[in-house]
């Protein structure tokens, strides 16, 4: 009850600083709607959905954005997921906003502007590939993207069938992407599909982002375990910790590892090398006579 009565709180004032600053004559942009066969105006408060729009659509108008959005920085930042700028976005007016939501859901704030604004609001989860067909069908249907740079993507995305590995061909793999604590990556996510991509199993039966006690690591019992960012004293924790017996460990850096987007493809296709080029180091080189 409390949260439902904060929401419509959420909702009464924004309407009414809508208001406020519509009738103080605050300055707006045209929306398309007056421009004929002028792209929408796009506002994205995910990285991953910015990534995704820019990469099948260069020519898109994105007209709000978050700091760490790339490719996007002639835009103005009008927040993040945890907060927006409702003044800001009043004087933007995007026909379309995109937010990858927490489990939670969409913030009250951001429907109380969809519900004065009218802007189309493509809110998604991503939590694997098919979240991201799913997120770019949307922004077909929205006239974002082409349908032709959807197929041609979709198209790339799959692996002939001589390239599939068989699950387990790499062993149990534990994912880790923080140290200190120990944070690991279960199932149902992006980056375990990537996992299973590569051949390998994740260790972690449990679905989500999880903070793991040495204990819990240690039974475990993985092959191997990777370490995103490859952290320079990765080695030296892992080393420290009482395991059953002691698993390889690979360090694993890629600039879309955080990022589920139309670059899933290559991440997996960048982890499926990194594990490759660790079972199989060359030999070293003969020295000459």
């Amino acid at each position: 009850m409390k949260a439902i009565c904060a929401g419509r709180a959420s909702r009464l004032l924004v309407a009414g600083f809508i208001a406020f600053t519509m009738g103080c004559g605050a300055s707006v942009d045209e929306p398309s709607g007056g421009r004929p066969d002028a792209a929408p105006r796009v506002v994205s408060l995910s990285p991953a959905m910015t990534t995704t729009l820019l990469d099948l659509a260069p020519e898109a108008m994105l007209v709000g954005r978050t700091p760490w959005c790339r490719g996007a920085a002639s835009a103005p930042v009008v927040g993040t997921l945890e907060g927006v700028d409702a003044e800001l976005l009043v004087q933007i007016r995007p026909e379309v906003l995109l937010v990858q939501p927490p489990a939670s859901g969409v913030d009250p704030v951001i429907l109380a502007l969809r519900d004065s604004l009218g802007f189309r609001l493509i809110a998604r989860r991503l939590d694997g590939l098919a979240d991201v067909r799913a997120t770019i069908d949307e922004l077909v249907a929205a006239k974002l993207v082409d349908p032709a740079a959807r197929d041609d993507w979709s198209a790339s995305t799959v692996l002939p069938p001589e390239e599939a590995l068989e699950p387990g061909t790499e062993g149990r793999l534990l994912l880790l992407y923080g140290l200190d604590p120990f944070r690991a990556v279960g199932t149902e996510t992006y980056l375990d599909e990537m996992i299973e991509s590569a051949g390998g199993v994740n260790a972690l039966r449990r679905p989500g982002w999880i903070e793991l006690g040495v204990e819990a690591m240690v039974s475990l019992d993985p092959d191997v375990v990777v370490v995103i960012g490859a952290p320079a004293n990765m080695n030296t924790i892992l080393d420290a910790v009482p395991w059953r017996r002691a698993p390889a460990v690979l360090g694993f850096d890629h600039p879309d590892v955080f990022e589920p987007s139309t670059r899933i493809p290559e991440l997996n296709a960048a982890f499926r090398a990194r594990l490759e080029a660790a079972s199989n180091p060359d030999p070293p080189a003969e020295s000459g006579s």
